[in-house]
Parts: C-alpha cells; sequence; structure tokens
C-alpha cells in the first residue's frame, strides 16, 4: 500500500476478494463440477474458522500474528456481525522487526458472573450471533514517514464467549427451512446486482466523458 506523504493522518483498509458468506455449504469437486455432498447441505459451514465464527457472545480478546519492519503504523481490524454492523478494533502498532502476535484484550469484558447482565436469546431463527472478518485497517500518523508500506499476516484468533451453548437438539432447523442461508444469499445477491448497476454507471458516466475533441 502507499500512504500519501503529507503530514496529515491516513489509513488504508486491506477487504477480502469477496464478501464471506456466513452461511454456505461445503463443495467439493466431483469430475468437472462442484457438488455439496449430502452430508454438508443445510450445514452453511463452508466458511467457518475460514472468515467466519459461529454463536459468538461477549468478545473477550483477539490476537493477531503480523509481520513488521520497525514502521510506527498502527494495526487493526474489521468486524462484522450478524445484523451487518461493523466495529472497527484497534490492535497495537507494528514498530518491530519480524513476526510477532499481537493481542488485544476486551476492556469491558467481565469476569465475575454475578455482574454480568444476564440475556437470553432467542432461539432459531434468531440466535444466529456470529462474527466475521470485514477487512485490516493500517494506521499513518500524520508526524508519520509516508509512501510505501508492506506487513504480512499470518492467522487472527478470537477468544469469546458462546451466546448459546452446544446443546443437542432433536430437529436439525436449518436443514430443514434454510432460513439463515436464504437471507445470506438474497444479500449477496442484492449486493451482486448493485455492484452491476454500478459498473453500467461508470461506463456509461465515461461515454460522456470530454474525449479532447473541439468543435
Amino acid at each position: 500500500m502507499h500512504f500519501p506523504v503529507a503530514p496529515y493522518n491516513s489509513w488504508a483498509i486491506v477487504k477480502p476478494p469477496f464478501t464471506i458468506p456466513a452461511y454456505a455449504d461445503k463443495t467439493e469437486l466431483q469430475g468437472d463440477k462442484l457438488v455439496v455432498p449430502d452430508k454438508e447441505k443445510g450445514r452453511g459451514a463452508k466458511f467457518d474458522s475460514y472468515g467466519v465464527v459461529k454463536n459468538v457472545g461477549v468478545l473477550k480478546s483477539i490476537s493477531v500474528t503480523v509481520y513488521g519492519s520497525n514502521f510506527p503504523n498502527g494495526f487493526g481490524i474489521i468486524l462484522e456481525n450478524q445484523n451487518h454492523e461493523q466495529q472497527q478494533i484497534f490492535i497495537d502498532y507494528l514498530n518491530f522487526d519480524g513476526w510477532r502476535t499481537l493481542t488485544w484484550k476486551n476492556p469491558n469484558y467481565i469476569t465475575e458472573v454475578r455482574n454480568r447482565e444476564i440475556k437470553k436469546y432467542p432461539l432459531y431463527p434468531e440466535s444466529a450471533p456470529f462474527v466475521k472478518l470485514a477487512g485490516l485497517v493500517i494506521y499513518r500518523d500524520a508526524s508519520q514517514e509516508g509512501g510505501d508500506f508492506i506487513t504480512y499476516v499470518k492467522d487472527i484468533k478470537i477468544t469469546y464467549d458462546k451466546a448459546v451453548l452446544d446443546v443437542q437438539r432433536d430437529i436439525d432447523d436449518e436443514s430443514i427451512w434454510h432460513i439463515l442461508k436464504n437471507r445470506q444469499e438474497a444479500r449477496r445477491a442484492a449486493e451482486l446486482k448493485r455492484l452491476g448497476n454500478m459498473q453500467v454507471l461508470r461506463y456509461l458516466e465515461k461515454q460522456k466523458m470530454d474525449k479532447g475533441t473541439e468543435k
């Protein structure tokens, strides 16, 4: 990434190449086609632990293994929950050389149960709390050197309380109703449509731009 050299605060956001779907069935290659195995149908677990963590209640900590090159830039991550609300969390500074694990601890995490606000979550299809990776953020202070900047991220791990206990239920609701998966697919389709419309509008705007010819 390349930061401005002028003395003002700036930041860069690195996003996944696509919006990570929270509910998508695992596929495998059979011949020349990708198919969903019977055991994976309706589970929506394709990206579990690969950018998506489910049944997340309160975050306790986040650890990131990242490579630093003695630049004093800050580093943060962007998480998105089941309500499509994004939270930007500052982790630490990258003013070190080599690999290091940086850890953010939730200052509002309450360890004493009696001091906690007790909350009961509704069950399916409402009890689907999750967080997924929406992006990484690199911060550059006005007093810092601008220009090119490179870093590497090996992994991101979170520690959290469960929203609901993992109990064995008689009925696998999602495999029958597919409500959670359908919600995600509808949102993804709407996003693709919006991006397609934007591409068309940009093309039309380009056609209207002055071509440098005089009349």
